[in-house]
């Protein structure tokens, strides 16, 4: 480090801990649909894609809101309802802004497993199990973390990403 400022000095700091301004929870939790679900636009339209509940953004806006305190107890089982209920037949879960479902599962995997959500497990290692291997290096990436997380490695990234800040 160039600055030798101690890095726990660094990460302790109130300017890097309170980085977030209050109403951007707030704002977060506007995109919160009626199902429980979060979309990617605030749009009143139900035709419109961009304006419905994605089983991909929810459950990185419910990591950003647990992490901050930011939900309440109704909203996050209203929450979990929509994920139980957006896992497919195959067990992964549909991704709307990826090329595979690998994305949108690996984060409802990760969700899943850090609150001790109910899903189906066995359907979905199955199906990942029995997929082609990804040439794209990402993909790949992602399927390894999804097998990680139904193999019961518990990684737990909520307090390493808060101790981050």
């Amino acid at each position: 480090r160039s600055n030798n400022i101690p890095e726990e000095e660094v990460f302790s700091s109130p300017v890097t801990k309170n980085c977030t301004p209050d109403g951007s929870y707030k704002l977060l939790s506007s995109f919160r649909k009626e199902d429980g679900g979060f979309a990617t636009y605030r749009i009143d339209d139900n035709q419109n894609s961009w304006g419905i509940s994605h089983a991909d953004v929810t459950p990185v806006v419910l990591q950003t809101l647990i992490e901050t305190s930011n939900i309440g107890s109704a909203d996050l089982l209203a929450s979990q309802r929509f994920l139980q209920s957006q896992q497919e037949k195959s067990g992964q879960w549909k991704s709307f802004w990826w090329r595979s479902d690998l994305y949108s599962t690996s984060v409802n995997l990760r969700l899943f497993g850090e609150l001790g959500w109910r899903y189906r497990k066995g359907t979905c290692l199955r199906s990942l199990t029995g997929r082609p291997v990804p040439d794209d290096p990402f993909e790949l990436a992602l399927l390894l973390k999804c097998l990680t997380y139904l193999a019961g490695n518990k990684i737990n990234f909520f307090p390493v990403h808060k101790s981050l800040f």
